[in-house]
């Protein structure tokens, strides 16, 4: 008798015990991640058995490890999963105003003082695709009965023997048909005989100042697909991303009023960088 009131008692004290271990799960909501303690147990022996797997603490729920940004903690992980850390960056950019402003001027200083970073990252990037595009394309050849679609402003699709070889990029081709690359080399001819060099002008579409000739273009204003010249009257220098994103789009009314200012100013300016004759 003794012996069985004693299991009991046990048995009593064990509910007890699980009861109070429980309730601070029933104070946050019924959830065991919800309590720190509980959630940096849980992650801790996660770790030790070798899983790949931690509690997020702002959505509570078990997500793999990969799901984290790294950081400067006991695990080498943050607390918050990516999902959740852009949700609250969102939320903050949209509702604290000194947030966003830190951030803004965060961005635009780390923009800047990476700069040379970024474009010599990028021009190891583009030699080496190169470099391995050309031994790709070492023995390429037009085939005729291949079709490709031209990426300048005619934007026909055409055999590949329409286009010039250029081993250098994925294809082993250029992205404009011979038609676009002869319209665009007369084009910038007459651009720069009429209106001097891009620099210190500004793009007509965007309305930037070119502070160098590198990936501009002298842009038909009436496109070559709908009939238009590569006479001076209708071209303007352009950014490249402009010019593509443009394509063979029609003019508004503003757009032209902005660019025949353009072509007047720069006609009537005294000095002309001109195309040097061959």
């Amino acid at each position: 008798m003794t012996r069985t009131r004693s299991a009991e008692e046990k048995a009593l004290r064990r509910r007890e015990r699980s009861i109070a271990a429980l309730e601070p799960w029933r104070v946050n909501g019924g959830h065991p991640l919800k309590v720190r303690e509980m959630r940096t147990a849980i992650n801790v022996l996660l770790a030790a058995k070798g899983l790949p797997i931690k509690a997020c603490s702002k959505c509570h729920k078990l997500k793999a490890t990969s799901a984290f940004n790294r950081y400067k903690s006991s695990d080498g992980f943050a607390s918050y999963c990516r999902q959740c850390n852009a949700d609250t960056h969102a939320s903050r950019m949209a509702t604290e105003p000194a947030y966003a402003e830190r951030n803004r001027v965060w961005s635009l200083a780390y923009y800047w003082d990476h700069a040379e970073e970024r474009r010599q990252y990028s021009l190891d990037y583009h030699r080496r695709n190169r470099e391995a595009n050309m031994v790709k394309n070492a023995d390429r050849v037009q085939d005729p009965n291949v079709m490709k679609r031209c990426k300048g402003q005619c934007g026909r699709t055409l055999p590949e023997t329409s286009f010039r070889l250029d081993r250098g990029n994925k294809d082993g081709l250029r992205f404009k048909c011979r038609d676009c690359a002869d319209s665009s080399r007369r084009a910038r001819t007459a651009c720069r005989n009429a209106y001097g060099s891009p620099v210190g002008q500004p793009c007509y579409l965007c309305q930037k100042t070119f502070t160098s000739e590198v990936k501009v273009q002298a842009d038909h204003l009436h496109p070559t697909s709908l009939g238009g010249a590569d006479d001076a009257a209708n071209l303007w220098w352009a950014h490249e991303y402009c010019n593509i994103n443009r394509h063979a789009r029609l003019l508004t009314p503003e757009e032209w009023d902005r660019v025949r200012s353009l072509q007047r100013q720069a006609a009537s300016a005294p000095t002309q960088t001109k195309e040097p004759t061959p």
